[in-house]
């Protein structure tokens, strides 16, 4: 008996984990989407901090691109720096790390982010770890005397100060940019979300765990989304498409389970390190929810 068209196409391109073909769109439009959606969130932090955002973005951004074009160059690959991979990898890494980060952690941050992360896998879309929490670890084990003390103190300020109702629309004193405004990265995560450019369930299921578990253990829920970029990562860094799984029943235990082990972690490392962590152990196991989910299935 003859296939049908859809059951051709099912034994034609099975599901299996990155890279994978699944959309029409190039995966330059894809990262040139992902960073539109962040603009909010940017122009935020230049029209609050425009000297501390500026320098972040010059020097990571630069020496990003730099290091991408000379690996590329040297190991006579093809030269792919406009595709935008390299730009949003910069971008979210300065999203994730302290506003006062030296200029020498951060090219060195940046050049682990682009060389380790992303160059030594294969490439954009190849990667098994997210480089931008790659990098984010690196510096924070390398160098914690300029990366922990800043980021300690200010989780233990939140904890003790009254928060104001507009610290949801901005915050000067965020120790990164990507804690500026909650509510920014809120409207360019839906927006994502909206256009399909991200699957919704991941940063739903994930935000809804959050939500329960804080409820069920006692943590203030304006505290908890206000000490730590939990949106960013929601909506930007756990849905990412080479990292995550692309099954709909691995994408909702992936933002269960990331909600979890931010929870166990967060015991004893900083907010950031604890979602790093929770984020990059959800990429390491993203074969295996994608393996269990078709079993459950079948």
């Amino acid at each position: 008996m003859p296939l049908s068209p859809k059951e051709r196409l099912k034994k034609t391109f099975p599901k299996t984990t990155s890279p994978h073909w699944h959309s029409r769109f190039s995966s330059s439009y894809w990262a040139w989407q992902i960073t539109l959606g962040l603009l909010p969130l940017i122009l935020l932090n230049v029209i609050i901090d425009f000297q501390d955002t500026l320098r972040l973005l010059i020097f990571a951004v630069l020496s990003g691109l730099m290091c991408d074009y000379l690996f590329a160059f040297f190991h006579r690959e093809e030269i792919t720096i406009d595709d935008g991979s390299s730009f949003l990898l910069c971008l979210l890494f300065i999203l994730v790390i302290p506003r006062y980060t030296p200029w020498w952690a951060v090219m060195l941050g940046v050049f682990f982010v682009i060389a380790a992360g992303k160059a030594c896998f294969g490439g954009w879309g190849q990667y098994i770890f997210h480089p931008s929490l790659a990098g984010l670890i690196f510096l924070a084990t390398c160098f914690a005397g300029e990366i922990t003390p800043y980021l300690r103190a200010y989780e233990y300020g939140t904890q003790q100060a009254v928060i104001p109702f507009y610290a949801w629309f901005f915050q000067v004193d965020a120790p990164t940019l990507g804690n500026m405004s909650p509510i920014a990265v809120l409207i360019g995560g839906m927006v994502l979300a909206w256009h399909r450019r991200i699957d919704p369930r991941t940063p739903a299921t994930f935000l809804a765990a959050l939500l329960i578990l804080a409820l069920l253990i006692g943590i203030r829920i304006d505290r908890l989304f206000l000490s730590h970029p939990i949106a960013l990562f929601a909506f930007f860094i756990l849905p990412d498409s080479s990292t995550s799984p692309i099954t709909s029943r691995g994408r909702i235990w992936a933002g269960i389970a990331c909600a979890l082990f931010f929870l166990f972690f967060k015991s004893w490392l900083t907010g950031i390190e604890a979602l790093a962590y929770s984020v990059l152990i959800i990429n390491g196991l993203t074969p295996l929810l994608d393996r269990y989910a078709r079993f459950v299935r079948s």
